[in-house]
């Protein structure tokens, strides 16, 4: 079940016919065997009919996406979502003349009432005492938001800034990578399980099914996999039952204040890629880059094991030797799993608590519990014995 701000309706309707119709006009072709549907409140896009696998579902030419301003001279190194986002903001500052796919856009009203950058500081304050890991997510997520909102509106002083907020977030929820809106493709629901990826080619950018659909099946799309909690704060939504994971890297640091530890903090900086920094006090602090050691479901992934292997050394000699009882092990993902798991306080709740704007998050603290739950049970039956001490 996919569960969002309200708890009926994933996707609002996005004036679904009128973009249809002015997309086919740019060149869209969507397969005559897929409609859109309401079903138990939910729109989505469906199967007519029996569609087989490698069969290319919809298309657009990349001749009539949204350009970038070739005349605005951007700072160096500016990346491409930087460039799309202004762009963007301008076309839809032009109101009525703008680039068709505006109107299928969230509204205003919408994405202030489900947005967490919309956010009182009494929602923040509930959601402190529900999950200090949750809400310093979203407080960065709203200082990053606001940072690059300002930064804009610095570089273009004839920026809407109504305009912006509404762009930005839109394409927080709504755009592919390095080529932004795609009319239609967007009215796809998300699936991490199940969900097709975007191709393209020197021409088109297109959506090809992976399976065989019968009639009657939903066809889904990925937004590609985010941390547990980035997912839920990006989109607005969590569906309990998707395949997520934890990104280790953006919540648990290391620090190295001996020399001992700054031995180990040499070795896994040369194995892992890591942010570091010095503090004042001659100590260093480190942790995983984001994207590349997770817990999963229900064990963490390989990168993952071998990281929390090198950093739990307890001597020069197993340092030496790249060896260490696997109770070190043991001990080191503890504490993590265990930290994490102190600062979920879901329990302590029921959804009746969560306000409706907030019910999504109920779901995915539930979730996140339950991950840490059965990654604990995995280190304590399964990794201790078993681990040995070699890569993953």
């Amino acid at each position: 079940k996919l569960t969002n701000w309200n708890g009926t309706c994933f996707m609002v309707d996005n004036n679904f016919n009128e973009v249809l119709a002015w997309s086919q006009e740019q060149g869209l072709m969507l397969h005559a065997s897929i409609e859109r549907l309401c079903v138990d409140g939910v729109y989505g896009m469906y199967a007519a009919s029996d569609i087989p696998k490698n069969t290319v579902l919809s298309h657009y030419p990349k001749e009539n996406l949204l350009p970038l301003l070739e005349d605005v001279k951007y700072p160096e190194n500016t990346p491409f979502r930087s460039k799309y986002i202004h762009a963007a903001a301008k076309e839809l500052s032009k109101g009525e003349s703008s680039w068709g796919f505006m109107k299928g856009l969230y509204s205003d009203d919408f994405i202030k009432n489900t947005n967490v950058y919309y956010f009182s500081e009494d929602d923040f304050k509930f959601l402190e005492k529900i999950s200090a890991t949750l809400y310093n997510f979203i407080r960065m997520y709203r200082a990053r938001n606001e940072s690059f909102i300002n930064a804009m509106c610095d570089f273009d002083k004839d920026l809407d800034r109504a305009s912006l907020e509404k762009i930005i977030f839109n394409v927080n929820y709504r755009s592919w990578g390095n080529v932004g809106f795609v009319p239609i493709f967007d009215m796809f629901n998300h699936s991490d399980l199940y969900g097709l990826q975007l191709h393209e080619n020197k021409d088109k950018v297109f959506l090809a099914s992976t399976v065989d659909y019968k009639k009657g099946d939903q066809i889904w799309i990925s937004y590609g996999q985010k941390d547990i909690y980035n997912h839920a704060i990006n989109y607005g939504y969590f569906d309990s039952d998707g395949k997520h994971f934890i990104d280790f890297g953006l919540r648990v640091s290391q620090s190295a204040e001996n020399e001992f530890q700054k031995k180990i903090f040499g070795y896994v900086k040369n194995k892992y890629q890591v942010s570091a920094y010095n503090s004042n006090d001659g100590s260093i602090h480190y942790q995983l880059l984001q994207g590349s050691a997770f817990l999963m479901d229900y064990a963490p992934n390989c990168n993952l094991i071998d990281f929390i292997r090198d950093v739990s050394y307890g001597t020069k000699e197993e340092l030496s030797s790249r060896q260490s009882p696997p109770f070190r092990f043991r001990a080191r993902m503890l504490q993590y799993i265990d930290g994490l798991n102190s600062a979920n306080k879901i329990d302590e709740y029921s959804i009746d608590d969560f306000p409706e704007k907030m019910k999504h998050f109920y779901h995915m603290l539930k979730k996140e519990k339950s991950m840490l739950n059965r990654n604990r049970e995995w280190v304590m039956t399964i990794a201790a014995p078993t681990l040995s001490t070699t890569a993953c």
